[in-house]
């Protein structure tokens, strides 16, 4: 039983997702201990006042208990109230978070939480100022960068120690001021070329490209010019013959010049990149390698909300299917997906809102049926559709997962269970570390974790944690 709720919870979560959200980092101090009671059970008046109902619980529920009511209420005095310190300083750095007051900062004892705590304060309130009270150099100097970046001001850049890092703020600026002596102040050659490159992209300016060193990125730096201005007279002075004539039937929207390439995956390339350029899809069937007509396919069908395409792909329809289904916000296109996995990630992705009992009946396994209805219950907000749920644990989470409650997870008799709950509704991907203590078999549960709580809390550091390479390298790729 135990085994079939971590599946089917690993099966609701296991992708990941996109990035906006605050700062953390992964020795960001445990919170919430996992040996608790239900307070359910002990049937406090929910009238009562909050401070009170957590006094009445056993000494493993207040911890529990008060972390809720503070992060609700944003009351600090409700921080001091928890006797376990890692629990309090979890407190501290959410509410420092929430009421935008990083003095609470400085009551962090962990270094790295209090550094987490400054870093998260200073990019939510856009204020380079608080990133020098971080400690570690390289999490200060990240902390620079990432604000400097939000507030779009190029001087922040200066505050970074590390030449390489600060030359890298710098080179990220230069799209919006285009100004070459931010360049030429790049000491390190390649970053000094990759300058220039963006410079030209900028501007459209070829000239840049003389500029440029490296024989590779300086044919790269014209090739981009040529193709963005469509400008086939700028395609003859590339050297290389083949990306001259993928550089010409790009400028020229001829296919014809794709032909004129002497190796085979370069003419499948020129016909990818025609196809979407010009968002033609009979090119697409010009192609001879199998992955490569896929890649072609996909990105038309998405921009195009054409799921027509999608059968004409041999290796991916999966994908295919449910990038158009989030594209055009359509669970019926979802059931082009063969995977039941797959279609539930779909029906998550394209319209939840629209998902009904029929469409989850309609699913073969158990596991995804249920699955299906957390999604309705967490979507409408009604816990209603968690009752029919077979599994005592599964109910529980439900009933936590629809209220955001972390609070409610204490219902959850599985410990790995109860700390996944915790761990996505509070944001705390530390919670997740604990995950597989008592049943190391539940790795993909961790993952799951990891991936639900990455697109809210933006820190690449997270992915290092990921217990399966796979998904560590899927986890680092949101960030690059």
């Amino acid at each position: 039983m135990k085994n079939a709720v971590i599946i089917l919870i690993s099966l609701l979560l296991l992708t990941c997702g996109c990035m906006n959200g605050t700062k953390s980092n992964e020795k960001t101090t445990t919170t919430i201990n996992t040996a608790v009671t239900t307070l359910s059970e002990q049937k406090i008046d929910s009238r009562d006042d909050p401070i009170a109902r957590c006094e009445k619980s056993s000494e493993l529920d207040k911890e529990v208990c008060f972390w809720n009511v503070g992060r609700k209420t944003t009351d600090i005095s409700i921080c001091d109230k928890i006797k376990d310190q890692d629990n309090k300083e979890s407190c501290y750095l959410g509410l420092a978070e929430s009421i935008k007051k990083p003095t609470l900062c400085e009551k962090i004892s962990y270094v790295d939480s209090k550094d987490t705590c400054y870093s998260n304060c200073a990019l939510n309130q856009k204020e380079y100022t608080l990133c020098k009270n971080i400690v570690n150099e390289d999490k200060r100097d990240i902390c620079y960068s990432y604000v400097s970046r939000d507030l779009n001001d190029i001087k922040v850049c200066d505050q970074i120690q590390r030449i390489d890092w600060r030359e890298g703020c710098y080179i990220g600026h230069i799209s919006n001021i285009k100004d070459r002596s931010i360049c030429e102040g790049i000491a390190n050659q390649s970053s000094k070329d990759y300058c220039f490159q963006l410079l030209a992209q900028a501007t459209q300016d070829l000239s840049y490209c003389a500029d440029i060193a490296d024989n590779i990125t300086n044919i790269r730096c014209v090739y981009g010019v040529s193709v963005s201005k469509k400008d086939k007279t700028l395609c003859v002075n590339i050297g290389y013959s083949d990306l001259r004539m993928h550089c010409l039937a790009m400028a020229e929207t001829n296919s014809s010049a794709c032909e004129d390439i002497g190796y085979e995956d370069g003419k499948d390339y020129c016909f990818s990149d025609l196809a979407n350029l010009t968002h033609n899809p009979s090119l697409c069937e010009r192609i001879k390698d199998d992955g490569t007509r896929d890649y072609c396919f996909m990105p038309l069908a998405e921009t195009q909300k054409d799921e027509s395409l999608c059968g004409k792909v041999k290796n991916y329809k999966d994908t295919c299917y449910y990038k158009v289904a989030v594209a055009k916000q359509d669970i019926e296109v979802c059931n082009g997906i063969t995977s039941e996995n797959n279609k539930i990630q779909c029906y998550k992705k394209a319209g939840a809102k629209n998902l009904n009992r029929p469409i989850c009946n309609g699913l073969k396994e158990q596991n995804n049926k249920e699955a299906c209805a957390i999604i309705i219950a967490s979507t409408k907000e009604d816990t209603s559709f968690c009752e029919g749920l077979q599994e005592p644990d599964t109910r529980a989470y439900c009933r936590a997962e629809t209220k955001k409650e972390a609070t409610a997870c204490q219902d959850i008799e599985n410990i790995d269970l109860r700390d996944f709950c915790q761990a996505t509704i509070t944001k705390n991907p530390a919670i997740c570390d604990r995950i597989g203590y008592e049943t190391p078999k539940a790795i993909k549960l961790k993952d799951s974790c990891y991936s639900a709580i990455i697109e809210s809390i933006n820190d690449p550091a997270i992915c290092e944690k990921r217990e399966y390479a796979e998904y560590k390298n899927r986890c680092q790729v949101l960030f690059e």
